[in-house]
């Protein structure tokens, strides 16, 4: 490749590296695999570049990663023999064609998810942060802040609908001054 493609490609990939996760980290739901398989996505389309035809076209850019995605995902499933592999296979196309009708949304959201994040204080921070930073379940979460695990499923489900709340306010201000 030359500079101007080596500036192209990477243009176009920071900018579909966090669809093409979301879709990767749906099916493959070990964090490190899932970056594993993010990683495999990223050399084939490098070397596979060329064959990419478009004008620079984020979106299309992204929905040709996200096939190569799920090419990448239905390796990884086989390479492990889960026993899920057939029906994650089957669904696998069901998740990818979904996310490609949100993908226009979805920087959206996650911008307005990483804002509302921000805003978060005090035990709902904690419990999200021991749930999804340090990947704890409920009950290791429990102990550790010495609550019941039922206690922490509520703080959990309270949380995502204070989350979902402010991510869909945000949203609906961005769309009003648009």
């Amino acid at each position: 490749m030359d500079h101007e493609q080596v500036t192209r490609f990477t243009t176009l990939w920071t900018q579909a590296q966090t669809s093409v996760f979301a879709v990767i980290s749906a099916t493959v739901t070990n964090f490190a695999d899932a970056e594993d398989v993010l990683q495999k996505v990223s050399t084939v389309a490098v070397t596979k570049f060329d064959q990419f035809a478009s004008d620079g076209d984020v979106n299309a850019f992204t929905a040709w990663t996200i096939t190569i995605a799920r090419f990448e995902i239905l390796r990884h499933l086989r390479d492990c023999a889960t026993d899920r592999h057939d029906f994650i296979a089957e669904s696998l196309g069901q998740i990818v064609e979904a996310f490609e009708e949100i993908a226009p949304e979805y920087d959206a959201r996650r911008k307005a998810l990483a804002q509302c994040l921000r805003r978060l204080k005090g035990r709902s921070r904690d419990v999200l942060e021991k749930r999804y930073g340090e990947a704890l379940k409920t009950g290791a979460i429990a102990r550790q802040l010495g609550l019941t695990a039922g206690n922490v499923s509520v703080i959990l489900n309270r949380t995502y609908r204070k989350l979902r709340e402010c991510v869909d306010e945000r949203l609906a201000a961005e769309a009003r001054g648009s």
